[in-house]
């Protein structure tokens, strides 16, 4: 028999085995027990019981009692703990006696037996507590307020260094943290494990977190560390997927990429280096601010914040998304899942978000979760596995692959399993699968290889199934790059004379390489897509490849771009960029949206003189007089200007009228070219250029002309341009479409004859329109005679699309598709474009090099 048996035996009180549970004893039965310790109200007895084995012998035990009322005036007295070892109950003694007492001291009236048992409990299991932290535990405000206890608010747990908050927050007292706040407890204590207040609240309630920065401003640095295992507030936050404490923890000024994997994340494992447990002080934290954060705190997917990330991973919508990478969100962040926030986008088939991702830069061939980029996502969603994995109406869309395409995606890209996107397709059992084969295929998706098991047809290198085009696919009729008759032979001569032929250094330095860019306005995409695929096969900036360059409208806005040091690749993401900040509503649209934006990217003060190569030449139409006269903004002296200031007197020679200045500002010049009659209002006197050089190959090659005319008229023979290549691209070819003959001269009388003579004029005003602004036909047909004569190739760049995109279209829907029909055109012909590419690739000694020797110009993206 146990010595509690004997020892219920002798006081009547039936005492439980288990030594911890608290019991009612009387204060009397102990009279006659040792006292070993006292501490106020709190007893150590020894008593000595009778061996049950052995009546005559004894054994001594050890009761821990506490007296409710120290006088002993009480019949009330709790038995705490019991124990035939000594060591045992003083260190039990030990660590109840700068408790109990003082608890009782507080709130004498509430020491009932079960509050007692809980609290002995406690200090059982975290010995290192003060009465500060089971008053916090157990949210007792009464013991909190005592001024006894308020001197170990901050007190730290020996083992955790957790302080009483610490324990307030992770038992969700909202009440006794609220106190302990108002009593100044430290708000950015650190325990142990480097937890800080806040990783305790990331995983409690958005009202404790609330509460943390109720009564003084938030430390950005608190906040924003992590703790020992690396891990941020906002990261535990969602990986609890406390997805209000995640709004809650960014109105509080949490860093916006906090989250991200390139923080510890499940996939990536914690960081355990030390020096990576502060904040980088240099580096402000990205935060939305609490108006930000409330504005967007519905708009963002709550599901998604579990596998964290940043609230790109999380935004709904475009909107949310601009406003999240204005405030420094990374694009190229990774969730735990190891996914960026364009895999999320594409998983949920989100083209204006995905197009917007892409045109702030984010990386179009990011590797995610198993290997797969975002286009391998894009062709699960577009030609599923499953056949009802998606709604029949997302399956077959192949916009947002498309997108992916057109930004550069890699269509050869291996998952970890070896399967491209192309073998996903084919592997498909969708009903368009087809033609999302057919869109890769078309743009250079490769077969498997011999050694890829279960391929079909569509992959497998021994099948021939390609997918089937889209409907009315144009750009099987395109032309060639150069025709057949008049330009085939002297494109022959051009390359045989680089093989044969060995240039004098003095003669490659004056080559000149010409380059014309139409109007189109959004079209001018066009452009920009076959330049960066022309880009590839050349092997450098396409800008270094060209001596002078002429542009109208948005073509001489996109020279302007890359002349004044931007890549295609920057010109492209910023034309997708612009176009829904300028093309607003209907025409006419905002001019001041577009001076501000061309100031913005083209720098206001940066002048035309400022760009020593290549030589540009921008037109406008000066349209303050009649009849109106074509201009040339360019950052050389014009020709007839260098005759007239070599004159006798600096006469002026013949009918020669001053051109614009080569100091005028770059903004001013895109500005005055993209004038666009009814879509912008003029620029001082001058409209969009298109009006009377759409397509300025003419122009160009007129200037050059006269350009060399003047040189060997002042004798410079050295300054002499030897044209050895023009190339001129276009914004794309729209289908042909039958219309009514033009009649204005309708003879019915009445509203019917009024109603067709007012169609009438309308077609006849678009023919006259049409006719003016052409950049096809007899213009390309003068152009490459003129070409013919003078024995210089000429390629005309144009795809022609399947259907007619208009000068101000935001249809993202509606460009990725003109634009994949371009990058389709361009591999068609890339037979040509690899010819061309020999005939533009500069020499070492070239000035398109030399002059930017100091400043080389951008890299390939």
């Amino acid at each position: 028999m146990s010595f509690f048996k004997i020892f219920d035996n002798l006081r009547g009180v039936r005492i439980p085995e288990d030594p911890g549970r608290v019991v009612d004893v009387r204060p009397d039965d102990y009279l006659k027990c040792s006292v070993l310790y006292r501490e106020d109200g709190l007893c150590l007895y020894e008593l000595c019981l009778p061996e049950a084995s052995a009546p005559t012998e004894t054994q001594m035990c050890y009761d821990i009692v506490l007296l409710k009322e120290l006088n002993r005036s009480s019949n009330s007295a709790l038995s705490v703990f019991r124990s035939g070892k000594l060591d045992a109950t003083e260190l039990q003694f030990t660590i109840l006696k700068d408790k109990l007492p003082l608890l009782l001291q507080c709130v004498p009236d509430l020491c009932t037996r079960d509050l007692i048992q809980e609290v002995v409990s406690l200090c059982r299991s975290n010995p290192s507590w003060s009465l500060a932290h089971i008053a916090a535990h157990m949210g007792m405000l009464d013991v909190l307020k005592h001024a006894s206890v308020k001197s170990q608010i901050n007190h730290m747990a020996a083992e955790t260094g957790q302080t009483p908050l610490h324990i307030a927050i992770k038992a969700q007292k909202l009440t006794a943290v609220q106190m302990l706040i108002h009593l100044e407890a430290n708000v950015e204590a650190v325990d142990a494990n480097h937890d800080t207040m806040y990783h305790c609240a990331a995983i409690t309630t958005k009202d404790i977190i609330k509460a943390l920065s109720g009564k003084t401003a938030v430390n950005p640095m608190l906040i924003n560390r992590r703790n020992k295992e690396g891990y941020t507030p906002l990261q535990l936050a969602c990986l609890m997927d406390r997805a209000d404490c995640v709004k809650e923890l960014l109105k509080e000024g949490a860093d916006i990429n906090s989250a991200s994997a390139g923080h510890p994340s499940k996939s990536r494992g914690p960081l355990n280096s030390s020096s990576t447990l502060e904040l980088d002080n240099s580096i402000p934290p990205k935060c939305l601010g609490r108006g930000k954060a409330e504005q967007n705190a519905n708009n963002f997917q709550e599901e998604d914040m579990k596998h964290g990330g940043t609230p790109l991973h999380w935004a709904k919508s475009t909107p949310v998304l601009e406003s999240m990478i204005e405030h420094g969100c990374d694009l190229n962040a990774r969730n735990f899942q190891d996914n960026t926030a364009l895999h999320i986008m594409v998983a949920r088939n989100r083209l204006n978000c995905v197009i917007l991702l892409l045109s702030y830069g984010a990386d179009v061939n990011a590797i995610g979760m198993d290997g797969d980029t975002p286009l391998h996502i894009a062709v699960r969603v577009a030609a599923p596995a499953a056949e009802n994995w998606l709604p029949m109406f997302e399956q077959g869309d192949v916009s947002v692959l498309q997108a992916l395409i057109v930004f550069g995606a890699d269509v050869n890209a291996l998952n970890n399993k070896g399967e491209t996107a192309r073998h996903l397709a084919a592997a498909s059992r969708a009903m368009k699968r087809d033609l999302v084969l057919y869109t890769v295929h078309a743009v250079g998706g490769s077969r498997c290889s011999d050694d890829v098991p279960n391929c079909r047809d569509g992959c497998s290198s021994f099948g021939c199934f390609d997918g089937i085009a889209p409907d009315k696919p144009n750009f099987f009729k395109s032309a060639k790059l150069f025709d057949s008759l008049l330009g085939e032979l002297i494109v022959k001569e051009a390359l045989e004379s680089l093989e044969t032929v060995q240039e004098s250094d003095q003669r490659r330095g004056r080559q000149c390489r010409a380059l014309a860019l139409d109007g189109g306005g959004i079209r001018g995409l066009v452009i920009i897509r076959m330049m960066m695929s022309l880009e590839k096969v050349v092997g450098r900036p396409l800008v270094q490849c060209f001596d002078w360059i002429a542009g109208t409208s948005t073509g001489g806005i996109l020279a302007l771009c890359l002349a004044s040091g931007k890549t295609t690749s920057q010109c492209f993401k910023l034309y997708f960029r612009l176009k829904d900040k300028i093309f607003v509503g209907n025409r006419p649209h905002d001019s001041d949206a577009l001076e501000k934006l061309l100031k913005q990217e083209l720098s206001e003060n940066l002048r035309m003189s400022d760009i020593s190569y290549p030589r540009i030449a921008i037109t406008a139409v000066a349209a303050e007089r009649h009849p109106a006269k074509l201009y040339l903004f360019r950052n050389y002296k014009a020709p007839r200007q260098i005759v007239a200031e070599s004159g006798p007197g600096g006469c002026v020679v013949g009918d020669y009228e001053p051109d614009p200045d080569p100091s005028e500002l770059v903004w001013n010049v895109a500005r005055a070219t993209g004038a666009a009659p009814t879509y912008f209002s003029p620029y001082k006197q001058y409209l969009d250029g298109g009006l009377i050089s759409n397509n300025p190959t003419l122009d160009l090659l007129t200037e050059i002309t006269e350009y060399n005319a003047v040189q060997r008229a002042i004798e410079a023979d050295s300054e002499v341009a030897n044209l050895t290549v023009m190339v001129s691209l276009g914004t794309g070819k729209p289908p042909v479409l039958p219309t009514s003959t033009v009649d204005c001269l309708q003879t019915s009388t009445g509203l019917l004859g009024t109603a067709r003579m007012a169609y009438g004029l309308q077609k006849l005003f678009q023919l006259v329109v049409d006719q003016a602004t052409q950049t096809g036909g007899r213009v390309v047909e003068r152009a490459q005679a003129w070409c013919h004569g003078i024995r210089v190739p000429y390629f005309r760049l144009n795809p022609e699309t399947s259907e007619e995109v208009g000068l101000n279209e935001t249809d993202n829907k509606v460009l990725v598709k003109l634009l994949w029909e371009s990058m389709v055109y361009m591999r068609n012909r890339r037979k040509e474009l690899a010819q061309l590419a020999r005939l533009l690739k500069p020499c070492n000694d070239s000035p398109s090099l030399l002059l930017r020797s100091e400043s080389p110009g951008p890299p390939i993206d």
